[in-house]
């Protein structure tokens, strides 16, 4: 341990209030974490978000939590909403062994991160979604597609929204694409999947090329409304 690391401990990147083991969480953080422990191509709780589209190929998400004090869900919120962009790689070294799964279930294409507006892009500094699939690209050397899908206006959060204002408003579109004449797996990535509205949004746009399979990962499931 150097003297840097004794008088300045790195502190855990959830609670912010204990020392970290290693580069990441404390004793009390990292025992609190709740792993999904269920394979891709089992019938996941998030699956049923996407029972009406026939063209899913395997649904996965690495924590699975009910509470607003998971620590989990601390180190997203710390990803979506405190400038921690480095956050993305520790999330995706989490995620690992669900990710290997999914990787080793078939060949994936392309990584397809969930857009923000451009101008909510600006405002916040960067798409976690798109942080998350970059870096997710860069452990297995799979393409990301940016520029793929697009968000053609500023839209309301989830949460703030009726049940049926989250069915009506799809406000995703893919830019100039042309249809394709073979079959490819798209990966579908997100940082939190609660209602599944957003993400089934994004599905519905990409299946109107109808030789496109998707698989969703997401890094936090909570099925608890308007959680974050």
């Amino acid at each position: 341990m150097s003297l840097i690391d004794l008088i300045f401990p790195k502190m855990c990147l959830s609670c912010q209030s204990k020392k970290a083991v290693g580069d990441l969480l404390c004793l009390s953080c990292q025992s609190a974490l709740s792993f999904s422990r269920m394979h891709p191509l089992e019938p996941h709780p998030m699956r049923a978000a996407f029972s009406e589209f026939t063209n899913i190929h395997a649904v996965s998400a690495c924590f699975l939590n009910h509470s607003s004090t998971a620590s989990a869900t601390r180190l997203v919120q710390r990803l979506k909403y405190k400038e921690h962009k480095s956050l993305s790689h520790c999330l995706v070294a989490f995620s690992k062994p669900q990710l290997d799964l999914l990787f080793e279930s078939r060949r994936i294409d392309a990584i397809i991160p969930v857009p923000m507006h451009a101008l909510k892009q600006w405002t916040r500094g960067y798409n976690q979604a798109e942080e998350i699939a970059v870096a997710i690209g860069k452990a297995y050397d799979c393409p990301v597609e940016k520029q793929y899908l697009k968000a053609r206006f500023r839209s309301v959060p989830q949460a703030k929204k009726s049940k049926l204002e989250r069915l009506k408003s799809n406000s995703f579109v893919t830019k100039g694409c042309k249809p394709l004449k073979h079959q490819i797996h798209l990966l579908l990535v997100d940082d939190v999947c609660t209602t599944g509205t957003t993400l089934s949004h994004c599905i519905r746009t990409l299946s109107e090329n109808h030789n496109i399979t998707i698989s969703v990962f997401s890094i936090l499931y909570t099925p608890s409304e308007g959680f974050i």
